[in-house]
């Protein structure tokens, strides 16, 4: 199949602002397959302990190209914030062309499996995936990138409370003391990307959805995204009569993601409510300007 064949609706913004529920949502339409934070791909299949539907991914994927260890390394490279390697061709051609096939090969891997040709890659903007949504459209897939935007203080709340993996594990992650200031700048930082994706990509190909507005309003969100990319709307109603959505292929996020299950319910307390006044204080310092120009405007 030729990449503009393949729709691939990215994403983007900071972690904990619901990607995984949005990714299941959308991944309940029969056109749609989601895959969660598809750019950890390849540290997952290197885990070893991986799903009986990523096991056939990787051996059709295997059948296609090498799997020679160098797929992390080569995509990070490419697709980080300080990268300029999509933009200047130039710069690295050996680079990009191993990228390229790395990349080409794994859709085609997930489109043979699945026999869909939508997906739904909930990876994100964080620093060292900034670019991944304009360097698979630079590599023709057509891509719609998806801007789920959340309340930063809600954001560095859940931030401050552990890591996902953490608290799957039940562990406790010993690595809080910064998380407020990782979380406010990470925040502004993958949140600006993602404007600057509706600069470069233009309207028809960016969307910017606030997750509150997504809970209050899940049948009208959900419409608006299966207009814009577009996919058949004539079952909205049909999906978000749902109060069960169910989990499939997503192998990285949150931790809501192996509950079998997941309901759309908005909060009864504030999730901000885990921050005291210094962590507010901190976040308004480092991230409030942002805060104001990004998510209220």
């Amino acid at each position: 199949m030729d990449n503009k064949d393949i729709k691939i609706i990215y994403i983007g913004g900071y972690g904990r602002s619901g990607s995984t529920l949005m990714d299941i949502v959308l991944s309940s339409h029969p056109e749609i397959e989601g895959l969660g934070e598809l750019v950890n791909v390849f540290d997952y299949w290197q885990s070893g302990e991986i799903s009986c539907f990523w096991a056939r991914v990787k051996a059709e994927y295997e059948s296609k190209v090498c799997l020679v260890g160098d797929e992390i390394e080569v995509i990070r490279s490419v697709e980080n914030l300080f990268s300029f390697a999509i933009f200047i061709p130039g710069l690295n051609k050996k680079k990009l062309s191993r990228y390229k096939l790395i990349m080409t090969s794994l859709f085609d891997a997930i489109q043979v499996e699945t026999g869909r040709s939508v997906f739904v890659d909930s990876s994100k903007s964080a620093w060292s995936c900034a670019w991944r949504a304009w360097s698979l459209s630079k590599l023709g897939f057509d891509v719609s990138y998806l801007h789920l935007i959340r309340s930063g203080y809600d954001v560095v709340s859940s931030v401050k409370a552990g890591s996902n993996k953490k608290m799957e594990e039940g562990l406790a992650d010993t690595g809080l003391h910064w998380a407020v200031c990782r979380g406010s700048l990470g925040w502004s930082v993958a949140n600006l990307v993602g404007v600057a994706y509706g600069k470069i990509m233009g309207s028809n190909k960016y969307m910017k959805i606030k997750y509150s507005d997504f809970i209050d309003e899940p049948a009208s969100s959900v419409k608006d995204i299966f207009t814009w990319v577009p996919v058949d709307t004539s079952m909205i109603q049909k999906l978000c009569s749902k109060t069960d959505f169910f989990s499939g292929n997503q192998f990285s996020g949150n931790r809501m993601r192996t509950a079998g299950k997941v309901r759309i319910q908005r909060p009864t307390v504030s999730v901000s409510n885990g921050l005291n006044l210094f962590d507010r204080l901190v976040f308004f310092v480092l991230a409030g300007w942002s805060q104001v120009l990004i998510y209220r405007k």
